[in-house]
């Protein structure tokens, strides 16, 4: 009996430490400041547009060995943005990708710089041959750690 009850003590005492462990987060507050649109029929034309900043807020968290996960939380302004985006993060930079429907394709890349502050959001189509952006959010972040 003692031996059931220490190891059921054992048991809630490990479980309690692995789901209690808090990863180091990054708190970004972002504004889009720029959207531009790349052609399907044709690669080399882009329209750029500026727009009133949209801001929107993500939470990054550092699980260890350079290795990210992020959640970018979108707001009236900018609509509803996928997440969780997976990652690295290094000195300078945080470069993260979501994932539609397979990890083959390139999907959506977000990457930060950290000593600027500045960002791209580039999402990319599944098409043979296309290997550009077709839509592309620029703008600038307000990191916290």
């Amino acid at each position: 009996m003692k031996k059931v009850i220490l190891i059921l003590a054992m048991g809630l005492f490990w479980y309690n430490l692995a789901y209690s462990y808090d990863f180091p987060k990054i708190l970004i507050s972002c504004a889009s400041t720029n959207f531009n649109t790349r052609y399907l029929n044709n690669k080399d034309k882009v329209d750029y547009s500026e727009l009133k900043p949209s801001h929107f807020t993500g939470i990054i968290e550092i699980i260890g060995d350079g290795k990210i996960i992020g959640r970018l939380t979108g707001s009236s302004e900018t609509g509803n943005l996928k997440s969780p985006y997976f990652g690295t993060i290094n000195d300078t930079k945080i470069i993260m990708t979501h994932k539609k429907k397979s990890l083959d394709e390139k999907g959506t890349i977000f990457e930060l710089n950290l000593i600027s502050g500045m960002f791209e959001h580039n999402s990319y189509l599944d098409i043979e041959g296309m290997d550009d952006w077709y839509l592309q959010r620029t703008g600038v972040c307000d990191i916290k750690t």
